[in-house]
Protein backbone atom coordinates (compact mmCIF):
# COMPACT_ATOMS: atom_id res chain seq x y z
CA UNK A 1 0.00 0.00 0.00
CA UNK A 2 1.29 3.27 -0.73
CA UNK A 3 0.08 6.14 1.06
CA UNK A 4 1.04 9.67 2.54
CA UNK A 5 -0.72 8.90 5.36
CA UNK A 6 0.65 8.66 9.30
CA UNK A 7 -2.41 6.59 10.05
CA UNK A 8 -1.62 3.46 7.83
CA UNK A 9 1.59 3.00 9.25
CA UNK A 10 2.05 0.62 11.58
CA UNK A 11 3.58 1.97 14.57
CA UNK A 12 5.09 -1.14 15.89
CA UNK A 13 7.10 -2.41 13.52
CA UNK A 14 8.43 0.52 11.36
CA UNK A 15 10.91 -1.72 9.88
CA UNK A 16 7.83 -2.62 7.08
CA UNK A 17 8.53 1.17 5.96
CA UNK A 18 9.63 1.10 2.03
CA UNK A 19 10.47 4.80 0.81
CA UNK A 20 9.21 5.44 -2.53
CA UNK A 21 11.10 7.76 -5.10
CA UNK A 22 10.32 9.02 -8.60
CA UNK A 23 13.12 9.75 -10.46
CA UNK A 24 11.65 11.51 -13.54
CA UNK A 25 10.30 11.54 -17.01
CA UNK A 26 12.22 7.95 -18.40
CA UNK A 27 13.62 7.29 -15.56
CA UNK A 28 10.75 5.38 -13.35
CA UNK A 29 10.40 4.87 -9.69
CA UNK A 30 13.03 3.51 -7.21
CA UNK A 31 11.37 1.62 -4.19
CA UNK A 32 13.95 2.20 -1.28
CA UNK A 33 14.26 -0.86 1.27
CA UNK A 34 16.93 0.70 3.32
CA UNK A 35 16.62 4.38 5.21
CA UNK A 36 20.32 5.12 4.12
CA UNK A 37 19.38 4.97 -0.02
CA UNK A 38 17.82 8.31 1.03
CA UNK A 39 19.27 11.28 0.61
CA UNK A 40 18.01 13.44 3.88
CA UNK A 41 19.22 16.95 2.07
CA UNK A 42 16.46 16.05 -0.51
CA UNK A 43 13.10 16.44 0.01
CA UNK A 44 11.42 15.30 3.47
CA UNK A 45 10.39 11.66 2.41
CA UNK A 46 10.32 11.08 6.07
CA UNK A 47 7.43 13.23 7.34
CA UNK A 48 5.15 10.48 7.81
CA UNK A 49 7.72 8.16 9.46
CA UNK A 50 8.27 11.08 11.97
CA UNK A 51 4.28 11.37 12.57
CA UNK A 52 3.84 7.78 13.40
CA UNK A 53 6.56 7.97 15.75
CA UNK A 54 5.44 10.26 17.43
CA UNK A 55 8.30 12.94 16.21
CA UNK A 56 7.35 15.98 15.08
CA UNK A 57 10.77 17.51 16.13
CA UNK A 58 10.45 20.89 14.33
CA UNK A 59 7.66 21.56 17.23
CA UNK A 60 8.82 19.07 19.39
CA UNK A 61 8.85 19.68 23.09
CA UNK A 62 12.04 17.34 24.03
CA UNK A 63 14.14 17.58 20.90
CA UNK A 64 16.60 20.18 20.68
CA UNK A 65 19.44 21.20 18.39
CA UNK A 66 21.76 19.05 20.35
CA UNK A 67 20.36 15.84 21.12
CA UNK A 68 21.77 12.78 22.80
CA UNK A 69 19.72 9.39 21.96
CA UNK A 70 19.56 6.50 24.46
CA UNK A 71 18.41 3.42 24.33
CA UNK A 72 15.70 3.51 27.51
CA UNK A 73 14.55 5.09 30.18
CA UNK A 74 16.75 4.24 32.90
CA UNK A 75 19.73 5.90 30.51
CA UNK A 76 17.65 8.91 30.33
CA UNK A 77 17.73 9.08 33.81
CA UNK A 78 20.83 8.34 34.70
CA UNK A 79 22.29 11.45 32.23
CA UNK A 80 20.11 13.38 33.45
CA UNK A 81 20.19 13.10 37.26
CA UNK A 82 23.74 13.41 36.91
CA UNK A 83 24.17 16.40 35.19
CA UNK A 84 21.79 18.30 37.14
CA UNK A 85 23.99 17.42 40.19
CA UNK A 86 27.03 18.08 37.82
CA UNK A 87 25.82 22.25 38.02
CA UNK A 88 27.94 24.26 39.92
CA UNK A 89 30.79 21.67 40.35
CA UNK A 90 34.35 21.09 38.42
CA UNK A 91 32.55 18.33 36.27
CA UNK A 92 30.85 19.09 32.68
CA UNK A 93 27.03 18.95 33.01
CA UNK A 94 24.53 19.17 29.59
CA UNK A 95 23.09 22.70 28.87
CA UNK A 96 19.16 21.54 29.29
CA UNK A 97 18.20 25.01 27.00
CA UNK A 98 20.47 23.61 24.13
CA UNK A 99 20.37 19.69 24.55
CA UNK A 100 17.76 17.09 24.70
CA UNK A 101 18.24 13.95 26.35
CA UNK A 102 15.81 11.30 24.39
CA UNK A 103 14.43 7.70 25.32
CA UNK A 104 14.72 6.24 21.40
CA UNK A 105 12.30 3.53 23.37
CA UNK A 106 14.29 0.91 22.15
CA UNK A 107 18.15 0.61 20.56
CA UNK A 108 16.66 -0.73 17.41
CA UNK A 109 14.52 2.25 16.86
CA UNK A 110 17.33 4.93 17.17
CA UNK A 111 17.88 4.81 12.91
CA UNK A 112 14.58 6.44 12.38
CA UNK A 113 15.53 8.89 14.76
CA UNK A 114 18.91 9.11 13.50
CA UNK A 115 17.80 10.01 9.62
CA UNK A 116 14.78 12.20 11.29
CA UNK A 117 18.21 14.07 13.19
CA UNK A 118 19.86 14.45 9.51
CA UNK A 119 17.13 15.77 7.85
CA UNK A 120 16.24 18.41 10.31
CA UNK A 121 20.23 19.39 10.26
CA UNK A 122 20.14 18.65 14.11
CA UNK A 123 23.81 17.26 16.26
CA UNK A 124 23.27 14.06 17.64
CA UNK A 125 24.29 11.31 18.83
CA UNK A 126 22.94 7.83 19.61
CA UNK A 127 24.28 6.35 22.90
CA UNK A 128 24.54 2.45 23.47
CA UNK A 129 25.49 -0.09 26.06
CA UNK A 130 28.29 -1.90 25.87
CA UNK A 131 26.76 -5.22 25.59
CA UNK A 132 26.15 -7.42 22.60
CA UNK A 133 22.78 -6.08 21.59
CA UNK A 134 24.53 -2.22 21.78
CA UNK A 135 27.21 -3.30 19.47
CA UNK A 136 24.70 -5.01 16.86
CA UNK A 137 22.55 -2.25 16.97
CA UNK A 138 25.57 0.04 16.54
CA UNK A 139 26.47 -1.85 13.32
CA UNK A 140 23.26 -1.89 12.12
CA UNK A 141 23.00 2.02 12.43
CA UNK A 142 26.29 1.99 9.77
CA UNK A 143 25.06 -0.56 7.59
CA UNK A 144 21.28 -0.37 7.62
CA UNK A 145 20.85 3.64 8.14
CA UNK A 146 24.16 4.75 6.68
CA UNK A 147 24.99 6.54 10.07
CA UNK A 148 28.73 8.12 10.64
CA UNK A 149 30.97 6.52 13.47
CA UNK A 150 31.01 9.88 14.93
CA UNK A 151 27.33 10.21 15.77
CA UNK A 152 27.57 6.62 17.71
CA UNK A 153 29.08 6.40 21.52
CA UNK A 154 29.30 3.33 22.99
CA UNK A 155 29.85 2.78 26.73
CA UNK A 156 33.67 1.33 26.59
CA UNK A 157 34.36 4.35 23.81
CA UNK A 158 34.35 6.58 27.23
CA UNK A 159 35.74 3.93 29.61
CA UNK A 160 37.66 0.96 27.63
CA UNK A 161 37.36 -1.51 30.48
CA UNK A 162 33.40 -1.62 30.13
CA UNK A 163 34.37 -3.55 27.02
CA UNK A 164 35.81 -6.59 28.69
CA UNK A 165 32.57 -7.60 30.04
CA UNK A 166 29.65 -6.22 27.79
CA UNK A 167 28.26 -3.87 30.49
CA UNK A 168 25.65 -1.66 30.59
CA UNK A 169 24.85 2.06 31.69
CA UNK A 170 24.61 0.45 35.24
CA UNK A 171 28.23 -0.26 35.31
CA UNK A 172 29.82 2.67 35.70
CA UNK A 173 27.51 2.94 39.38
CA UNK A 174 29.52 1.29 42.48
CA UNK A 175 28.75 -2.42 43.33
CA UNK A 176 27.77 -0.67 46.89
CA UNK A 177 26.15 2.16 45.90
CA UNK A 178 23.62 0.09 43.13
CA UNK A 179 22.94 -2.19 45.93
CA UNK A 180 22.28 0.13 48.38
CA UNK A 181 19.36 1.84 45.66
CA UNK A 182 18.37 -1.66 44.74
CA UNK A 183 17.52 -2.26 49.22
CA UNK A 184 16.06 1.40 49.29
CA UNK A 185 13.77 0.90 46.06
CA UNK A 186 12.46 -2.35 46.50
CA UNK A 187 10.84 -3.20 50.14
CA UNK A 188 11.09 -7.02 49.48
CA UNK A 189 14.71 -6.26 49.79
CA UNK A 190 16.74 -5.56 53.47
CA UNK A 191 19.75 -3.55 53.51
CA UNK A 192 20.90 -6.64 55.37
CA UNK A 193 20.98 -9.21 52.40
CA UNK A 194 22.57 -6.57 49.98
CA UNK A 195 25.40 -5.58 52.64
CA UNK A 196 26.01 -9.33 52.74
CA UNK A 197 26.04 -10.01 48.79
CA UNK A 198 29.13 -10.12 46.94
CA UNK A 199 29.61 -9.73 43.49
CA UNK A 200 32.34 -10.79 41.51
CA UNK A 201 34.92 -7.77 39.70
CA UNK A 202 33.45 -7.12 35.38
CA UNK A 203 30.24 -9.33 35.70
CA UNK A 204 27.12 -7.16 34.65
CA UNK A 205 26.12 -5.68 37.71
CA UNK A 206 21.99 -5.82 36.85
CA UNK A 207 22.21 -9.54 36.08
CA UNK A 208 24.12 -10.70 39.73
CA UNK A 209 21.61 -8.09 41.24
CA UNK A 210 18.72 -10.02 39.13
CA UNK A 211 20.27 -13.64 40.19
CA UNK A 212 20.20 -13.21 43.46
CA UNK A 213 16.60 -11.64 43.99
CA UNK A 214 15.01 -11.52 40.67
CA UNK A 215 13.41 -15.20 41.62
CA UNK A 216 11.25 -13.80 44.36
CA UNK A 217 10.35 -10.66 42.94
CA UNK A 218 9.77 -10.96 39.29
CA UNK A 219 13.47 -9.17 38.53
CA UNK A 220 14.70 -5.73 39.85
CA UNK A 221 13.15 -2.64 38.53
CA UNK A 222 16.11 -1.04 36.65
CA UNK A 223 13.79 2.32 35.78
CA UNK A 224 12.73 2.99 39.61
CA UNK A 225 16.42 2.03 40.99
CA UNK A 226 17.45 4.61 38.64
CA UNK A 227 15.16 7.41 39.58
CA UNK A 228 16.78 6.44 43.32
CA UNK A 229 20.14 7.44 42.15
CA UNK A 230 19.29 9.99 40.24
CA UNK A 231 17.12 11.63 42.88
CA UNK A 232 19.97 11.06 45.94
CA UNK A 233 22.66 12.80 42.90
CA UNK A 234 20.63 15.78 42.66
CA UNK A 235 19.21 15.95 46.74
CA UNK A 236 21.84 14.40 48.53
CA UNK A 237 24.97 13.76 46.54
CA UNK A 238 26.93 12.15 49.95
CA UNK A 239 25.39 9.53 48.82
CA UNK A 240 26.97 9.23 45.36
CA UNK A 241 30.98 7.98 45.58
CA UNK A 242 33.66 9.78 43.86
CA UNK A 243 33.76 6.95 41.40
CA UNK A 244 30.23 6.67 40.09
CA UNK A 245 30.50 11.04 40.03
CA UNK A 246 33.85 10.68 37.88
CA UNK A 247 32.60 7.47 35.55
CA UNK A 248 29.69 9.43 34.43
CA UNK A 249 31.36 12.88 34.44
CA UNK A 250 33.67 11.27 31.52
CA UNK A 251 30.60 9.69 29.87
CA UNK A 252 28.81 13.12 29.98
CA UNK A 253 31.88 15.11 28.70
CA UNK A 254 32.54 12.39 25.73
CA UNK A 255 28.99 13.02 24.72
CA UNK A 256 29.51 17.14 24.96
CA UNK A 257 32.30 16.89 22.52
CA UNK A 258 29.59 14.39 20.14
CA UNK A 259 27.19 16.91 19.90
CA UNK A 260 29.59 19.49 19.09
CA UNK A 261 29.89 21.33 22.70
CA UNK A 262 33.61 22.36 24.40
CA UNK A 263 34.35 21.06 27.81
CA UNK A 264 36.66 23.25 30.24
CA UNK A 265 39.59 20.91 30.29
CA UNK A 266 41.11 23.07 32.96
CA UNK A 267 38.87 22.07 35.57
CA UNK A 268 38.04 18.72 33.87
CA UNK A 269 40.50 16.57 31.90
CA UNK A 270 44.20 15.74 31.24
CA UNK A 271 47.44 17.76 30.68
CA UNK A 272 46.84 17.08 26.64
CA UNK A 273 43.54 18.73 26.44
CA UNK A 274 41.57 15.36 26.31
CA UNK A 275 38.65 14.14 29.12
CA UNK A 276 40.34 11.69 31.37
CA UNK A 277 39.35 8.48 32.02
CA UNK A 278 38.64 8.01 35.82
CA UNK A 279 39.67 5.02 37.49
CA UNK A 280 36.81 2.47 37.81
CA UNK A 281 34.34 1.51 40.44
CA UNK A 282 34.48 -1.46 42.63
CA UNK A 283 32.42 -3.56 40.03
CA UNK A 284 34.73 -2.43 37.41
CA UNK A 285 32.91 0.36 36.21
Amino acid sequence: MATHSPFLINSDDTSEIRLVDTQGDKLGTRVMEKMSQHDASGDDAFASVRAVIGAGFADSLFANKRNILVEGTADETYLKGFSESFEETRYPSLDEEKTAVIDSMGASKMGKYAKIFEAEGYEYVCLFDSDTAGEDHSDNLKTDYGVDEEHIHLLHDSIPALADYKAEIEDLISTDLYLNAVAATHEEIDQSEVDELEIPDQNQLTNEVNREFGPKMHGINKREVARTIADWAREDDSRIDDETEENYATLIAHLIQKIGGSVDTDEFGTEDGQVGVSDLAENGS
